[in-house]
């Protein structure tokens, strides 16, 4: 036995309400002395006899009324009374394995047909009055319906439509979905069956502990649901897929050549031989390979191509090798810039030639323009200011802001420049002899935008030996691995006679220090602030403290780093399921209208709005794979992909002990067949509600009440 509404049962406790009453009010007898009166004394002692029981038989009726209404308002449930009281309503949570791994097509149609049918012809098979609930084990674990369904026919026919999605099962988080929504359904007898092809990638070992906190938790609940775990599917291992793409750039340029490092890799048990791999440009096909890939080999196709404008483009890679479509291709959104803008912050001017702060600066960035070669044009666009004339207006469409040597700025240009930062722009800052020290501790630091803080500077030029060189290492960041490459310059060449020294946090892992010199002290460290990045140069960028732009390197070291920083003001356009649109346009844009066209064809209405000094459309409805087209107020079509994970690509099986093992461990029985679900279904069902017949008790002794009491007036006349 249990209870619905445990709390009322407390109501019980009007049971001594008649009792009280019973005492207080029991019949009182005045003596009279009469010399007669022991010829009365038996019929008295029938009529007192007589007396006593109806007085306690009422007693009892009236205590037996508010006991079962009690009962009735806390809705007892008497468990395993099937064979008693009949089939009961059932209220149904239905979580199914929609991940694309059952998109694998064997024999009498594919696993998600498979499952999809089973949950369809157990809805079907519910007493009427039952109510269903569905949720999804992949993407974003979200239930079909905001409240259960009593139609039970419109389910089945929904479960029978619905396709794969795309990602690993996540079951822990599908059980306490489910959990929830059975608390709010409506019938005693409550039930959670979960249907899935047991995915060692969604079943791994390292999930157990999560299951089966889950279950615990769920069980704990007032009347929880009984669990049951279905199999279904053909077991299947051998899978060719896509697994990725890299570029050979960071920032891509007009007529500038792309290559496309394509890898795939084999599952399996199964030989690929003479698998056509198909390069796709802007949906043209442009150049193929033909390739064999041994049982679990990863092998790699490389492809070239130059664009020939700006703006932007698409790519993708097909291998349709298999049954399963979903990771057979893998696209990717390419943006081919004319000019990457930047804005550079000049903390001591001059009109001298290569007198000013950021002159070598400049000409390191825009070196064709330098020497006027019309027929040759810079990647970089370089717009400079001064320190005191920097404002919002400046920013426009920069992905980068460079700050040489500027000793500080007021309230206002310092907040723009952090939200600039926060939200996806680069900073590059340059010390110098205009740096105030405990401003930039004070100010700059507090904002998140000095990576570390300073000590102090160190002065070598009086010392015997004058400078210090940058320390000669292999280098692993995505910027300076050009210099790996000797043939690219020397770093290790440069002599730095002034630096400052920077107290250095070594367990904060979003600081990460690009170059050192000899001596140990850091020279260029990166933070990541919001969703920016910000690179500090401890040295200046001019002659002044050294002689790093005098040497064959600096000019790529320059564009490296700044095009790195671009790449983070350049919100990405490859995404993960689920990870937001982000698209920048003018300020002035704000509240003009912008729209986003998904995979499926659809067009979503947006508005520009303003943050960090940029104009931003948002999206975040990215839980579909494809390519998806966003035009803002210039109406230039810009693509972004959205690709699914390649962890579901091994379709190797849980093996069937280990499906047992880990049903065992949620305490739930492993079925493989409707059959067989069925079957334990009748054998364990709940049994009814019992509130309706104690409702008619209460009903019941009420009239009896009433009538009794009537009748104890009547024999006292």
């Amino acid at each position: 036995m249990t209870f619905l509404n445990i709390i009322l049962l407390g109501g019980a406790a009007a049971i001594s309400i008649p009792i009280i009453v019973h005492l207080f009010n029991r019949s009182r007898f005045r003596q009279v002395r009469w010399g007669a009166m022991h010829l009365l004394d038996t019929t008295m002692q029938v009529q007192k006899r007589r007396l006593k029981i109806e007085n306690l038989l009422l007693m009892l009726l009236r205590c037996l009324i508010p006991l079962c209404l009690a009962f009735c308002m806390s809705r007892p449930v008497w468990t395993g009374a099937s064979a008693l009281l009949g089939e009961a309503k059932t209220s149904l949570v239905v979580l199914i394995d929609n991940s694309y791994s059952l998109d694998y097509r064997g024999v009498g149609g594919s696993n998600m047909e498979k499952a999809r049918d089973m949950a369809a012809s157990i809805v079907k098979s519910l007493r009427r009055g039952s109510d269903v609930s569905v949720v999804f084990m992949s993407g974003t674990n979200a239930p079909m319906y905001d409240t259960s369904v009593f139609n039970l026919a419109q389910v089945a026919k929904d479960l029978s439509s619905i396709e794969a999605s795309y990602g690993k099962a996540e079951v822990p988080r599908a059980i306490e979905v489910g959990a929830a929504l059975s608390q709010r359904m409506a019938n005693a007898q409550r039930e959670m069956i979960i249907i899935s092809d047991f995915q060692r990638v969604s079943w791994e070992d390292a999930d157990a502990p999560s299951r089966i906190h889950a279950v615990a938790q769920m069980r704990k609940s007032q009347l929880a649901p009984t669990l049951a775990l279905i199999h279904v599917g053909e077991e299947a291992s051998d899978n060719l897929c896509v697994e990725s793409l890299e570029f050979s750039r960071l920032i891509l340029g007009a007529k500038q050549p792309l290559q496309v490092r394509a890898s795939l890799r084999a599952f399996g048990k199964r030989e690929y031989r003479d698998v056509r791999v198909v390069f796709e440009v802007d949906g043209q096909e442009r150049s193929t390979a033909l390739m064999t890939i041994a049982a679990g080999e990863q092998r790699q196709v490389v492809f070239t191509h130059t664009f020939a404008d700006a703006g932007s483009h698409r790519i993708k890679v097909t291998a349709d090798a298999d049954s399963l479509k979903a990771d057979n291709s893998y696209e990717a959104s390419i943006p081919v810039l004319d000019r990457v803008p930047a804005l550079v912050i000049d903390g001591k001017p001059s009109t001298e030639p290569l007198e000013g702060e950021t002159d070598f600066l400049r000409l390191a960035l825009q070196p064709f323009e330098a020497v006027r070669q019309p027929q040759l044009t810079d990647l970089i666009r370089v717009n400079a200011v001064t320190s005191t004339g920097f404002a919002e207006k400046d920013i426009g469409d920069a992905r980068i802001i460079i700050a040489a040597n500027v000793a500080q700025l007021n309230p206002d240009q310092l907040k723009l420049l952090r939200d600039f930062v926060k939200s996806g722009g680069g900073l590059f800052l340059f010390a110098g002899d205009q740096v105030q020290m405990p401003w930039y501790n004070q100010q700059l630091a507090n904002h998140g935008l000095l990576p570390l803080s300073l000590t102090g500077i160190q002065d070598r030029s009086k010392e015997t030996v004058p400078f210090a060189k940058v320390q000669s290492q292999k280098f692993l960041h995505p910027a300076l691995e050009y210099f790996n490459d000797p043939r690219n310059g020397n770093l290790a060449e440069s002599e730095i006679q002034k630096w400052f020294r920077l107290r250095e946090e070594p367990d904060n892992p979003l600081i990460n220090v690009l170059l050192r010199l000899e001596n140990g002290d850091a020279f260029m460290v990166e933070k990541k602030f919001g969703d920016g990045r910000v690179i500090f140069c401890s040295s200046a960028c001019d002659l002044d403290w050294g002689n790093l732009p005098l040497k064959s390197s600096y000019v790529p070291l320059m564009q490296r780093l700044v095009v790195y920083l671009a790449t983070t003001v350049l919100p990405p356009r490859n995404l993960s399921l689920g990870q937001p649109i982000i698209a920048f346009y003018s300020a002035q844009d704000k509240g003009l209208p912008a729209k986003i066209t998904d995979p499926s064809g659809v067009k979503h209405p947006l508005e520009v709005g303003v943050r960090g000094g940029k104009g931003v459309v948002e999206f975040s409805g990215t839980q579909r794979p494809g390519m998806y087209l966003v035009e803002g107020p210039d109406n230039k079509p810009v693509h972004y992909v959205v690709n699914i994970p390649r962890e579901e690509s091994n379709l190797e099986p849980l093996p069937k002990d280990k499906r047992q093992a880990a049903a065992d461990a949620m305490g739930a029985p492993l079925v493989t067949s409707l059959e067989d679900y069925l079957a334990l279904d009748r054998k364990r069902r709940f049994g009814m509600e019992l509130w309706k017949p104690l409702f008619w008790a209460v009903l019941g002794f009420l009239i009896s009440e009433m009538l009794l009491v009537q009748w104890m007036v009547r024999r006292r006349k």
